[in-house]
């Protein structure tokens, strides 16, 4: 009898895990988590995205359908990709939680949100990285689990969601994450720099300590974290870019080129899953909103002709690239021109 009893307790406390967690992620605060202060660059971003994500994650790791949830229903523009980020990690956690009834809810909720596929993938590696909570370790074959769900040419943002859950979490009792990620190979190095440059976005206030912690990386590494932190400004942070903020950002990172990417990249991803929001955010911005139209039909045109997203990102860094030295040139031509 006190058997039976001991496994029936048991297994109500199987059961209820998934409810309880659901409980205490949603009850995390974005502020405490963050260390952030009102008076920081892009606080209200910052929080109100990490909520939404926080309130995904734990709608999904209960394992039902966030879909149905009342958080979903409510969610505006802004707060609406971090929550299916989330929602779509925490229901791949599900699966070692309710297995019974999260396979199918994420079937049904991967099917529903095709439109935010990079989100989806990137919650891929976060789900991942969160099995692993404690550990600085990265897995390099990580991704192969998700072989079912994930597009190969994607695979560079499922290392990004892995390095950014890692940072976020656990930077600062673990700065050797920084460097965990120089014994990966070319191809998942690119991935793990750029979700720690904008895992770092969020949890680093101030440029020069951004770049002060970067600054021992390879260049490779350096500029891959500087298109990271570019995309968490164009995509968290696109409300202010929306009212102008592009123009306080210090010219050592204004003036990168793989910050300029990053921010496009941003940008990119907004427009993909909401082109008339971010049509309406950008209607000051006329040069960028266009630039931002550019590179999304370049996308789509590459990908028909069967090219990879690090194709379509690589053809666009060049071309910056290729934009920055007409200019340098240009300037050093008028340069010489006074001097004469």
């Amino acid at each position: 009898m006190i058997l039976l009893l001991t496994a029936a307790s048991a297994a109500l406390a199987l059961y209820a895990l998934p409810s309880i967690l659901r409980a205490i992620i949603c009850g995390l605060s974005p502020v405490k988590m963050l260390h952030a202060h009102p008076d920081e660059r892009e606080f209200e971003s910052r929080s109100q995205a990490v909520g939404a994500f926080l309130r995904g994650l734990g709608d999904g790791i209960s394992g039902y359908d966030p879909a149905q949830r009342l958080a979903y229903r409510g969610l505006n523009s802004f707060e609406r990709p971090f929550y299916i980020e989330g929602a779509g990690a925490g229901l791949q956690l599900a699966r070692f939680l309710a297995p019974w009834r999260a396979r199918r809810n994420f079937r049904k909720f991967w099917h529903d949100h095709q439109d935010f596929v990079f989100l989806l993938t990137i919650g891929f590696g976060f789900s991942r990285g969160l099995r692993s909570f404690w550990s600085g370790a990265v897995v390099p074959g990580a991704a192969a689990e998700f072989e079912e769900w994930i597009d190969p040419s994607l695979r560079p943002l499922f290392y990004d969601g892995y390095a950014f859950q890692k940072f976020v979490f656990g930077y600062r009792r673990n700065p050797g994450l920084l460097t965990a990620g120089l014994r990966l190979d070319a191809w998942t190095r690119r991935g793990y720099y750029a979700g720690a440059g904008r895992a770092l976005w969020f949890v680093v206030p101030g440029f020069d300590k951004f770049l002060s912690i970067i600054a021992p990386l390879p260049e490779d590494c350096r500029n891959q974290c500087v298109a990271g932190f570019g995309l968490a400004a164009g995509f968290a942070g696109c409300r202010g870019i929306g009212a102008g903020t592009l123009e306080s950002y210090p010219p050592e990172i204004g003036s990168s080129v793989h910050f300029r990417l990053g921010v496009l990249t941003g940008l990119f991803a907004r427009y993909y899953v909401e082109p008339a929001w971010l049509e309406q955010l950008l209607a000051r911005q006329p040069g960028l909103l266009n630039e931002v139209k550019r590179v999304s039909a370049f996308y789509h045109e590459l990908r028909a002709q069967g090219a990879a997203y690090e194709d379509w990102r690589a053809a666009i860094e060049l071309e910056l690239q290729n934009r920055a030295g007409a200019l340098e040139r240009k300037s050093l031509e008028l340069t010489t021109q006074v001097q004469e």
